[in-house]
């Protein structure tokens, strides 16, 4: 006997293509099938007959029916594939020689009006360094410590109350650089620190230079002490103007 599904869809083919007049491709390959279908059933194998021999037979006749319908059916389909590869490489051409055509009028345009023209590429806009300048920049760190020379700043040792034999004491600044990436720049760094029991701040004055790749950047400056070598008891307060803006202020205390 043959398979269970065999039979169902020579019974689906025969309720669909034996009864239509479809004049298309599908339509006389369904017709064959149908042919086919009603051939089994002459020779005993029809879908509705339950004699071994003969549904064995018609099921032989119908598969192999099938079998050129879905070989011809892949032809037709390598085809189709085949012809839009075809117009693929048609355009392809085409674009080409249409660059050709457009180069030979640039040439002859060029040689008639001394003039030539060419596409315009897309415009850049580059980072302005000017509006980055306006912006103000953010302090991230004010600490002080004291040393002879500064040391590396993993071993620096970092305090807000000092003795007043201190050596140099050093502010340390840390700032993002608002010109990362951009270009390098020159910061202008005023440090102002006023004693509760002084009349007048002692000010600093330095320039920070900030590499483009770096994103933040440590600052210092020195504040020598007196040519006494003791300092005078006070309690500081810390200003520290970036670009000639207030950025921060912080406290520290000599006793």
């Amino acid at each position: 006997m043959g398979l269970i599904w065999v039979p169902i869809i020579r019974a689906g083919i025969y309720s669909v293509f034996c009864r239509t007049n479809n004049q298309s491709f599908i339509g006389n390959m369904g017709r064959l099938l149908c042919q086919a279908e009603m051939t089994a059933r002459d020779k005993g194998g029809g879908i509705l007959l339950n004699n071994r021999r003969g549904v064995a037979t018609g099921d032989v006749i119908f598969m192999f029916v099938l079998l050129a319908f879905l070989v011809t059916g892949g032809f037709l389909v390598r085809n189709v594939v085949l012809n839009l590869q075809t117009l693929d490489m048609a355009k392809i051409d085409l674009d080409a020689e249409f660059q050709g055509f457009e180069q030979k009028i640039n040439d002859a345009f060029a040689t008639i009006t001394g003039f030539t023209w060419t596409k315009s590429a897309p415009s850049i806009i580059a980072p302005d360094p000017a509006k980055n300048s306006a912006i103000a920049i953010e302090v991230t760190s004010v600490r002080f410590f004291e040393a002879q020379n500064a040391p590396a700043a993993k071993d620096r040792s970092y305090k807000t109350v000092f003795p007043r034999n201190s050596r140099i004491i050093y502010t340390e600044i840390g700032y993002k650089n608002n010109f990362y990436k951009i270009a390098d720049a020159e910061i202008t760094v005023r440090i102002e620190f006023h004693g509760l029991n002084s009349q007048k701040p002692t000010i600093i004055h330095g320039i920070s230079r900030p590499k483009k790749e770096w994103a933040s950047v440590l600052f210092i400056l020195r504040w020598p002490p007196p040519e006494s070598g003791l300092w005078k008891a006070d309690q500081y307060t810390v200003k520290i103007f970036l670009e000639g803006k207030l950025a921060a202020e912080h406290k520290f205390e000599i006793k």
